[in-house]
C-alpha cells in the first residue's frame, strides 16, 4: 500500500454525524469552514479514527478527512442525498474510501500498464496545451483543473491514461459494446464542445428605437468601416450594443456551439482562422464577428469511441463485477463499530446490529447509539437485550420516555404482559399531552393487538 495509509487509532462516529448533519445541510458552506471542523478535535475524536484496515493497516484519519471534502463537494447539492440519514451517507463515504484506496494502488503497482513521457507530452500538447495561450490562462486553467503546476498537471495526465486503458482492456473482457448510434451521437456532442473559436464580435441590437432594417443598414455600414482598415475596438466602443464584451474590444474566448443562435454557430464554425465575417442576421440583430482563433480539442473518433466504452463500463453491472474481483486480492477490514453497525443493520443481521451499537455507546456515550440498539433488538425480537439497553437508556437520558416505553414492549413480548402493560400506563400518564409519546404508545398499543387500549389514547 502507499505511504497515504498510515498507522492511526478508532472512529468516533458521533462526531462525524455531527459534521454531516451541519455541514450537508448548509448548502452555501465554503471548503475552509469544513477543514476547520476537523481543526480544534483531538486524534481520537477525528473522522476515520482506527475504523478501517486494508492489508493490515489503518488508513488514517487524513485520507478520511480529504475523501470526506470530496464527497461533501460533490453531494452538497444533491437532494437525493440529503434525503438519506447520516449512517447511510457515511457508509457510502466508506465504500468510496475503500474503492479508492484499493483502484489507487492497483493502477500504481497491479495492472501492469504503463505510460511512456512520450505519451504523456504528446496528450498535453494536443489536448490540454490549446487551451491556454498566455501565463494567466494557463494559472487560469491549473486552478479550475486542480493542478498544483505543470509536473502535478503532467502525473494526472499519466494516472489518467493508465486508468483509461485499464479500464478499456477491462470493458472489453466483460464484453462491452457501443451500438454505431451510441458512437455516433456521443461524437457529435464531443464534437461541438471542444471545437472552440476565439472571436471578436460587435452586436447590433435591435430594440425599442431601432427596427430590424435600421440595424442592418448600420451593421453593414461597421462591416464597410472594418473591410476599410478601421479600428475593430474603436468600433465595438462605438456601435456594440452587447455589454459582456463591450469593456474588453468585444472579445470572446472559448466560443463553443449550442449556446448561440444556429445561423451564428454555422458562420462562426465554418470560418477561417482570421476571417472577418459579414454581418450575421439574429432574432436579437446582426452580428459582426471576426474569428481570431479556431482550436480543434476532438479526439479522433476511433479514439473517442474507447472513451465512450469506458464511461459505459464505469457505470455499469459489470464495473462492480470487476471491481468486486479486484478487491478480493486486498485484505479489508473495517474496525469501526459504528459502521459494522450500520452494514450488520443494513443486511438483517439485527443482533450482531444492537451489540455493536451497544458498544459504541460504551465508547462514545452518545445516546443515540442506544437509540439505534433499542430498534436493531426490537427488530431481531431479542426481548432481553432490548430491557436491558432500555434500562441503559434510562440512565443516558432519564427524561427521554422512549425508552420507557420501548422496555415495557420487551417486558410484555418476553412473556410478562401484566408487568409490561403496566409500565406502558405508567409511561402513558407521564407523557400529558406530549403528541409524539402519546403516538408512540398508541402504535405499541396496536402493535401487541390491545386495540382497546390504543383507542384510549387521546391525541390533540
Amino acid at each position: 500500500m502507499k505511504k497515504k495509509i498510515i498507522l492511526a487509532a478508532s472512529l468516533v462516529l458521533v462526531v462525524a454525524i455531527a459534521v454531516t448533519a451541519a455541514v450537508l445541510s448548509t448548502k452555501n458552506s465554503k471548503n475552509e469552514k469544513e477543514n476547520d471542523i476537523f481543526k480544534n478535535m483531538t486524534e481520537i475524536e477525528k473522522l476515520g479514527f482506527e475504523a478501517l484496515k486494508i492489508n493490515g493497516t489503518y488508513v488514517s484519519t487524513d485520507i478520511f478527512r480529504d475523501e470526506y471534502n470530496k464527497f461533501y463537494q460533490k453531494y452538497k447539492n444533491n437532494a437525493e442525498m440529503l434525503q438519506k440519514t447520516d449512517e447511510e451517507r457515511y457508509d457510502l463515504l466508506l465504500n468510496q474510501i475503500i474503492n479508492n484506496i484499493v483502484l489507487e494502488d492497483y493502477f500504481e503497482n497491479k495492472a501492469n500498464v504503463t505510460v511512456s513521457e512520450e505519451e504523456v507530452e504528446a496528450y498535453v500538447a494536443k489536448y490540454v496545451k490549446p487551451r491556454y495561450s498566455t501565463s494567466e490562462e494557463q494559472a487560469d486553467y491549473f486552478q479550475k483543473m486542480g493542478f498544483a503546476n505543470e509536473e502535478d498537471m503532467k502525473k494526472n495526465i499519466r494516472d489518467y491514461l493508465i486508468k483509461q486503458q485499464v479500464y478499456f482492456d477491462a470493458a472489453k473482457r466483460y464484453g462491452i459494446t457501443l451500438t454505431d448510434e451510441e458512437r455516433e451521437e456521443a461524437y457529435q456532442r464531443h464534437v461541438s464542445q471542444n471545437i472552440k473559436a476565439d472571436i471578436k464580435s460587435i452586436l447590433i441590437a435591435i430594440n425599442e428605437n431601432r427596427t430590424k432594417e435600421q440595424a442592418e443598414e448600420i451593421a453593414k455600414t461597421v462591416y464597410s468601416k472594418l473591410k476599410a482598415g478601421e479600428s475593430f475596438e474603436e468600433l465595438v466602443k462605438q456601435y456594440s450594443d452587447d455589454d459582456g464584451s463591450k469593456e474588453n474590444g468585444g472579445l470572446k474566448k472559448n466560443v463553443t456551439a449550442g449556446y448561440n443562435e444556429e445561423q451564428f454557430d454555422a458562420a462562426v464554425f465554418n470560418a477561417k482562422e482570421g476571417q472577418l465575417l459579414e454581418p450575421i442576421e439574429l432574432n436579437k440583430g446582426y452580428e459582426i464577428v471576426y474569428v481570431e482563433k479556431i482550436k480543434d480539442l476532438t479526439h479522433p473518433k476511433d479514439e473517442y469511441s474507447e472513451i465512450v466504452l469506458v464511461e459505459k463500463f464505469l457505470n455499469s453491472d459489470e464495473y462492480n463485477e470487476w471491481l468486486d474481483s479486484i478487491k478480493k486480492d486486498y485484505d479489508i477490514e473495517i474496525t469501526g463499530p459504528s459502521f459494522r453497525a450500520f452494514k450488520a443493520f443494513k443486511d438483517g443481521n439485527y443482533n450482531e446490529a444492537g451489540m455493536l451499537y451497544q458498544q459504541t455507546y460504551e465508547r462514545t456515550k452518545n445516546p443515540g447509539y442506544i437509540d439505534r440498539a433499542c430498534e436493531a433488538y426490537s427488530l431481531a425480537e431479542n426481548w432481553p437485550e432490548l430491557i436491558k439497553v432500555c434500562q441503559i437508556g434510562h440512565k443516558a437520558r432519564p427524561d427521554n420516555l422512549i425508552y420507557y416505553i420501548h422496555e415495557a414492549k420487551g417486558i410484555y413480548k418476553n412473556g410478562n404482559q401484566k408487568e409490561g402493560l403496566k409500565k406502558l400506563k405508567k409511561v402513558q400518564s407521564k407523557a400529558k399531552d406530549n403528541v409524539f409519546y402519546l403516538g408512540v404508545i398508541q402504535n405499541i398499543y396496536e402493535e401487541l393487538g390491545l386495540k382497546e387500549e390504543a383507542e384510549k389514547v387521546k391525541l390533540k
